[in-house]
């Protein structure tokens, strides 16, 4: 199957998104690699893309009319006063937009920027997506879901992973959905739909999830589309090796049977054997 990678980078983790990136292209066989970041973390890549084939590099401002981080951060301010979190809610709306963009694959592969590919994985299996499984369930993301879609958790499990894999005809059906709840509510746009039905409480922190919101609608929309198999990861890399691993520790990591390894930056600190 042919897709693409989409990966949203924070300018403050240049260098293992480097890292993530190099290994998508050394594990994986996505065709071209979208990177959407600012300014000069754009022009870090750019200086970086020999041997990582061709990049698209993206201004997240300039994507997508009306979407921007000032855009969200005004919605913010006008809620709750504050938008500390416009950011983290800005590079799910642009993972979602993307199935949208002009040059996208039918499907594309959203990776986190901190995750580290480790060996090569299968995507798919008779033209079904796989899932990664996980055991998270953070409320607000169920709550918001269903008074944007009336649509409940359909599985005993989450979609929040490193990663996910996603089809993109799906992904403007469900933009598509949000479009007309949004035009009967008298919203200007999905997005300030999205914004306007997480409850003022769970905007500070986590109120809405792309991964779970998707999941779960393909699940209600399309549960032939995708199974699950289970991946062994290790999310707390960094609390082991710090913010920016080695080739041996990658190595040993991969070794442990590992496929894919994250290292968060809030996760770094005092050194943790493995």
């Amino acid at each position: 199957m042919n897709y693409d990678s989409v990966v949203c980078v924070n300018p403050r983790h240049l260098e293992i998104a480097l890292k993530a990136i190099r290994s998508l292209r050394l594990f994986s066989s996505c065709n071209r690699i979208f990177v959407i970041s600012q300014g000069e973390a754009l022009s870090y890549f750019d200086h970086r893309q020999s041997g990582l084939g061709a990049l698209r590099l993206l201004d997240e401002d300039r994507i997508f009319p009306g979407l921007s981080l000032s855009s969200v951060k005004d919605i913010l301010h006008r809620r709750i006063g504050r938008d500390k979190r416009a950011g983290w809610y800005l590079q799910q709306f642009l993972k979602m937009s993307m199935s949208q963009h002009q040059e996208i694959a039918e499907y594309y592969l959203i990776w986190d920027s901190d995750t580290i590919l480790l060996r090569t994985m299968n995507l798919f299996s008779e033209n079904k997506v796989l899932v990664n499984p996980t055991k998270e369930y953070h409320p607000p993301y169920f709550k918001t879901m269903e008074k944007l879609l009336t649509l409940k958790r359909q599985v005993d499990f989450s979609f929040i992973s490193e990663h996910m894999m996603v089809y993109s005809a799906y992904m403007r059906d469900l933009i598509a959905e949000l479009s007309t709840a949004a035009d009967s509510a008298g919203r200007t746009s999905w997005v300030g739909y999205v914004m306007a039905n997480i409850e003022e409480h769970d905007l500070n922190g986590s109120g809405f999830s792309e991964f779970e919101t998707y999941g779960n609608f393909i699940a209600a929309r399309y549960p032939d589309s995708f199974v699950c198999r289970p991946l062994q990861s290790l999310r707390l890399g960094s609390r082991y090796f710090g913010e920016n691993p080695a080739r041996f520790d990658l190595v040993r990591l991969m070794r442990l049977g590992n496929v894919f390894v994250s290292f968060e930056k809030n996760h770094a600190g005092s050194r943790m054997r493995i």
